[in-house]
This record gives C-alpha cells, structure tokens and sequence, in this order.
C-alpha cells in the first residue's frame, strides 16, 4: 500500500474577547500553553476527509465567566473551509448563552458545553472531536488548521500566540467484501445410491455350500446383512438390485477355481434369498475363476518395498494359460516366497464382492436435515442446497452443509463453485484456489475467480475476470469493479 505521509500543521491561533469592552485579563496570554490535542489524525473516505482529534483542556483553569471557542478549519489548493465549533463555557457563560444565543450558535454549527472537571483527583477535561467536511475534491494539501478564539470580559479581540503542533493522517483503509454467487445444482430426477464391499467367507477344501459357523463367516455375513437390513427397513429407498461377484485364487487348475467361484458365488446369493425372500431378478451372480489383479496389486506392493521379481513375471506372462502361468510363477518367485502367498494372499484372493442399488426418494429441506449428518449420500446436491438455504447466509451452518456437499461430490462442478464462494468470503484465498481448479468455467466461476485476485490484489486478472463475469450476465459483477477501484487506490 502506497501511503503518503504528511505532516499536518495545527495552529491554535488564540484571541482574547472581552464582551463587556474591557482589556484582556488575569493572564490571558498564558492560555495557549493550557490547551493541547491528542489523537489527530484525518482520513480520507470517497472523496470526503473525516478529521478526529482529542482536546485536552485538562490545564485550563476557565472561570466561570468565560468560554473559549475551538474552530477547525482545513486549509487546500482551492481555498478554505471551516468546520462546526466547539465552545468550552464556564458555569455562568454557559447558563447566559444557553438562554439566549444557544440556537444561533448550533445554526452557525457550534457545539456548547459545559466546560467542569469531572475527575476532580485526577483533574482532566478531555472532549472528542469528529466531523466529515463534506467536499468533494478539497483534500488537505496544506493541512488542517485549529483556531482558538478566548473571551468572557471585555468586546474586542486580542491576538496572543500561535502554537504549530505535527501530526499526520491516518492511512485509508479499504477492504473489500466479496458478495458471491451460489448457484443450485441440477434436479436429480432419480437419486439412484450403491453400497458396496467384500466378504471374505472361507470353504472347505473343493466345497462351495456356506457354514455360519465355519471360521469367521459369521461376521463376514453379518457385513452383508446389515447393509440389506438398513435399506430394507428404510421407508426413504426402495431396493433396486443386489450382484454378487465371486473370485477364486490362482492356487490350483482354473477348471477347479471356475467351479468353486461359480458355486460358491451361487451360495451367497441362495442365502441372501433365503434372509429377504427376494425375487430371483432381483439377486444377480458373475464369477472370475482365478483373481489375477488381485495377484498384481500384491506384486505392486513388492515392487515398492523394493522387490520387483514377481510383478516382471506377471507383466511377462499375462497372455499364458492360468495353469501353465500358476507353475511358472512357483519357479519364479522360489519356495520361500510362494509359501507365503499361499498362506496369507491366497485367502484374501478368494472373496465375494457384492454391491446393492437403491433408489432415494426425493426430500423437501427439513425432512432431509435428518440424513445431512449421518447419511449424507441420501440427499442430492440440489437437495442439499436447499437445506443450506434454511439456514442465515454465511453462517456455520450455512457453510457445514456446503462443505458436506463437497467433501461427497469432490469431483462436481457446482459442488466446487458453492465451496469456493465459502472460502471467499471467509478471505480463505488457499482453499478457494484448490476448488474454482474443479468448478469449470461458467459465468458465476468466472465471477468467483475475480473476487480471488481481487482479494489477492492481483489488480488487472481480477478486472479481467470480472468484466467476463459482466458481459456473461452476472449483475453483481458491476458492485465487484467498484469495490476493485477503490481498493486500488488505496493500494497504489
């Protein structure tokens, strides 16, 4: 920020005004020395300069017929102009003018007070001032200026002293406060959901029938009946379809590993008929006789760990016949290191991958706070935008739900923009980089991305964008642009 320092000369040119006619008293001269100002600064505010200061009168022993009048006025290259005084009254000057002169004084933009020690220990009198001079264009090149006018005995008025004091303004501030667009996503029309995983039922040898109580199928199958269990019994969904995917090991002929993944895929899908009653359609069944990526996936973990002998050989031999490559593979990798794949990555190569369809019904925002918390994947994002939209703009809330929307949908577009905009007004300009990379080009992106470099005070790609923004219909755009020229006068 390019802030012009200036020193601003305050002169307290002070007089002596005896109203009565009579010649300056009791020390007149000696007032300049007993009135100080603390705290002056000025600012400048679209084209208008707002001046502040303390007076410390804390020194000054005023009686009670008397009153000192304090007159800024601002010095430029196109003249002069004065600001609303203040007078400082002792008891009786101040009960005399307030009976007969106080609406003359407030019409001629004079303050009256009541000038008492309040804090008679620590003796001070301090007064705040403010005022906006309201003048386009007339900004203090020279400075601002203070006079002091003193009377209370006598009509004619009496030059004393002049007292110079240094100050500077304060710089001007600008911030600017982005005012996003939120866009709603899409209608999903059918909210089609999946749950997935795998179970890991373990046969005896050669043998596809399920036993509960073999090993730890139990648990295996539990996996499977809570997933069905929750969709069944949830009025919201309505259950579209089950497949089951069942793989056998490399370990053995693949004329064997065929049977026992078809058969014992078969299983899993007669025990689940026989938990539900489904109909036969809606259970489906696929096998893969011998799960070779899944061989591969461990190869790669070797890799890794720096050994890269098996995954070679499986990249060598993927065109061989499953038979003829399982023996080879003995050979290649040595008695030692097959007789741990055997042992431990066989067992996990022989599972059953299921997936179950379902469809959602759609939800009107309150009915569907109730899954934005614990079952997210129910609510679409138009749904979800919704819900946002019952909550205050900008607040916690309000933002949760957008950031819940993202963190479910990392890949969408809109999900992306809508997150961008919470972390622009949050002034959050790393995390808003990381979505508008994601959310595309449509005209609100194109808007969002101005409000970035603007923030970043990246002057001439935030007026780029913005004036995109415009010519793409966003109305807002055009408040954008102003609050972009006053921060770059602030900044240059």
């Amino acid at each position: 920020m390019n802030i012009r320092k200036i020193n601003v000369l305050l002169f307290l040119s002070l007089y002596a005004s005896c109203i009565f006619g009579q010649t300056p008293c009791r020390g007149c001269d000696s007032i300049s020395t007993k009135v100080s100002l603390k705290d002056m600064y000025w600012t400048k505010m679209d084209g208008n300069v707002l001046v502040n200061f303390t007076l410390d009168a804390s020194r000054l022993d005023l009686k009670s017929n008397e009153s000192v009048l304090i007159v800024p006025y601002m010095h430029s290259k196109e003249g002069e102009t004065s600001l609303p005084g203040i007078m400082l009254c002792g008891r009786k000057q101040y009960q005399m003018l307030r009976r007969g002169k106080e609406k003359q004084l407030k019409k001629d933009g004079i303050t009256l007070l009541w000038y008492k020690k309040q804090n008679r220990k620590k003796k001070e009198v301090e007064f705040f001032y403010q005022d906006m001079l309201k003048a386009e264009g007339l900004l203090p090149e020279e400075g601002v200026w203070l006079s002091e006018f003193y009377g209370g005995c006598g009509n004619s008025l009496y030059l004393l002293d002049q007292l110079a004091v240094l100050s500077k303004p304060e710089p001007e501030i600008f911030e600017v406060t982005p005012h996003c667009v939120y866009v709603m996503p899409q209608v999903e029309s059918i909210k089609a959901r999946m749950e997935s995983g795998k179970a890991y039922l373990d046969f005896p040898v050669n043998r596809t029938d399920i036993r509960e109580d073999y090993h730890s199928n139990q648990e295996e199958l539990d996996k499977i009946k809570k997933t069905i269990d929750y969709l069944v019994k949830n009025k919201d969904v309505r259950l579209s379809g089950i497949k089951i995917h069942g793989f056998a090991s490399p370990e053995g002929s693949f004329k064997t590993n065929e049977r026992l993944a078809k058969g014992r895929s078969q299983s899993l899908k007669d025990y689940v008929k026989g938990l539900y009653s489904f109909e036969d359609s809606i259970c489906t069944v696929t096998w893969t006789p011998e799960d070779w990526e899944g061989m591969m996936a461990y190869a790669r973990e070797k890799e890794q760990a720096g050994s890269g002998l098996l995954l070679s050989f499986l990249q060598e031999t993927s065109g061989l016949d499953p038979d003829i490559r399982e023996k080879r593979m003995r050979k290649a990798v040595g008695q030692d290191e097959y007789a741990f794949i055997s042992k431990n990555i066989y067992p996990v190569l022989r599972h059953s991958d299921y997936e179950v369809s379902y469809v959602v019904k759609g939800f009107e925002p309150e009915e569907g706070k109730k899954y934005l918390k614990t079952r997210p994947s129910m609510l679409s994002l138009q749904e979800m935008f919704l819900i946002a939209n019952t909550y205050p703009t900008g607040s916690e809330e309000f933002k949760e739900v957008f950031d819940i929307a993202v963190h479910l949908y990392p890949d969408d577009a809109v999900a992306n923009l809508n997150a961008a905009n919470i972390a622009l007004e949050e002034r959050n300009t790393h995390r808003a980089k990381k979505y508008l990379d994601k959310a595309g080009d449509s005209p609100e992106v194109s808007y969002a991305r101005g409000w970035y470099h603007l923030l970043c005070d990246e002057f001439d790609e935030a007026e780029k964008f913005l004036h995109e923004a415009k010519e793409k219909g966003i109305t807002q755009a055009d408040e954008a642009l102003q609050q972009l020229e006053k921060r770059k006068r602030v900044v240059k």
